[in-house]
């Protein structure tokens, strides 16, 4: 298992709120979101996630403003293309520089 962590994320409603839980939770590979302080940690059941599950998670981070760095840990051979050596991806700023 792996942690990743949001830090002070900044919701624009009750509902904004309520979407990004959702949003993380509807995501197969996550078992466990807990609160500490301003940082949320997100449990990961492991670091060999389906494609469909880290575009997920590129999306809800960009969305909330949460480090991509941290994505990298899911980079592997079958997703490096289009994840990590796409510099055309509106992520690989956030991802890579």
């Amino acid at each position: 298992m792996l942690k990743l962590i949001c830090d002070s994320v900044s919701y624009f409603s009750q509902g904004d709120e309520t979407a990004f839980f959702n949003w993380l939770n509807s995501i197969e590979s996550v078992v466990k979101v807990e609160g500490f302080g301003t940082e949320l940690e997100v449990t990961v059941s492991s670091n060999n996630i389906s494609d469909e599950e880290l575009r997920e998670f590129i999306a809800i981070f960009t969305r909330y403003d949460v480090e991509l760095k941290q994505l990298r840990v899911f980079e592997n051979s079958n997703n490096a293309e289009w994840f990590t050596q796409n510099k055309i991806a509106f992520w690989y700023k956030d991802l890579m520089v």
